[in-house]
Parts: C-alpha cells; sequence; structure tokens
C-alpha cells in the first residue's frame, strides 16, 4: 500500500471495550508496517492507573497523552492509530480539533459491535484474571461505559476528513463516508469477510 497519502493523518479508533478495537489495530499495523497503534489501556499500564479508574481528570490526562504520542510519531513520518473508547463526545472533539489545528488528517473509525459481543470479549477477559493488557475486565466498568457511550452523531462524523463504521465481528458493515483512504478501506473489508 502507498501510505504517502495518509501521511499526516490519524486515525481514532472508537467503539465500546470488547468491540474488536485492538484486533483491528494490530490487523492494520501487520498489514503495513507505517501504522503504529497507541492505546490507551497500555497508557493506563504505563502510567500505572488501573483501567477501572475513570475519574474525568485521570481520563483526560490519559487521552491527551495519547494525543502527543500521536503527534511525536506523526512528525516520524508514523500514522498513529489511536485504540480508545473515546466514549464521551468530548474526547473525540479534543483529540479532533488538536490534529486539525496543526493541519493534520483526522479519521474516525467507529467499531459497533453487538453489545452482547463486548459483554462476553470483558467476561472472557475477567476469567483470565485480567492479567493481559487487553483493556476493561471489570464488568461494572463495562456497563458505566456502555450507558455513557456518546455514539458518533451523523454531524459529529461529517468533520472528520473520513469516517467508516466497523464491525470485525460479524457482517461487514462497512459504510464509508466522505474521503476515507479506499486502501485501507479494502484493508478492513477483507478483515470484516475473512472466516474466524
Amino acid at each position: 500500500m502507498n501510505t504517502c497519502l495518509l501521511r499526516n493523518s490519524a486515525f481514532l479508533l472508537t467503539g465500546l471495550p470488547g468491540s474488536g478495537k485492538t484486533f483491528l489495530g494490530q490487523f492494520i499495523t501487520r498489514w503495513n508496517s507505517s501504522f503504529v497503534l497507541l492505546s490507551t489501556d497500555t497508557l493506563r499500564k504505563e502510567f500505572h492507573l488501573p483501567v477501572k479508574d475513570t475519574k474525568s481528570e485521570i481520563t483526560s490526562f490519559i487521552y491527551h497523552n495519547l494525543v502527543i504520542r500521536a503527534l511525536n510519531l506523526i512528525n516520524k513520518n508514523y500514522i498513529p492509530l489511536l485504540d480508545a473508547t473515546f466514549y464521551k463526545k468530548k474526547f473525540r472533539d479534543d483529540a479532533f480539533k488538536e490534529f486539525t489545528k496543526r493541519k493534520i488528517s483526522c479519521f474516525l473509525i467507529w467499531i459497533q459491535t453487538d453489545p452482547q459481543i463486548c459483554k462476553n470479549s470483558v467476561l472472557d477477559r475477567r476469567n483470565k484474571g485480567g492479567k493481559e493488557n487487553t483493556g476493561v475486565s471489570d464488568m461494572n466498568v463495562f456497563l458505566n461505559l456502555f450507558k455513557g457511550f456518546e455514539i458518533p452523531e451523523p454531524e459529529e462524523r461529517k468533520r472528520y476528513t473520513g469516517s467508516a463504521l466497523v464491525d470485525p465481528h460479524g457482517v461487514p458493515l462497512i459504510t464509508t463516508e466522505k474521503k476515507f483512504p479506499w486502501e485501507l478501506y479494502c484493508c478492513i473489508h477483507h478483515l470484516s469477510v475473512s472466516p474466524k
């Protein structure tokens, strides 16, 4: 894939815990080494902050650091994939503003998965002891994020350079709006129709 056209771009992977954000991000980074996956789960672990600590000031700190690291990667000619729930519109807005004020294209990939599949994924993590660096394993945290998740509405999605709706766990559910990169679209589509 020629990623020259995607240089100076950032991709926000948004969705519920267990929706497949990390899975999709890892798939894309294996597919093309120009992409780098940045995760709020990894940052929380690095800063010794438990995933279940969702106080707004701590969450804002984590999201801010995620964007700072993405900007550093862009300066090194990498393409960051920001793996975070972005469950509040404010977090998406803050990231969007930081990128666009620097003339960085910002793409939104909203991963919409059946909530029962997400819940089962969280339960699997909990049953494995929640020791993996794979996100939420506490059911109360999942339920709070589920109840508080602010879905990216069409008006919000129009602001992005491009956006896609993805369900990597089931039927291909990919719709593109505006200028979503065709080759990345094909990569995601291939993932969604590949046998598990």
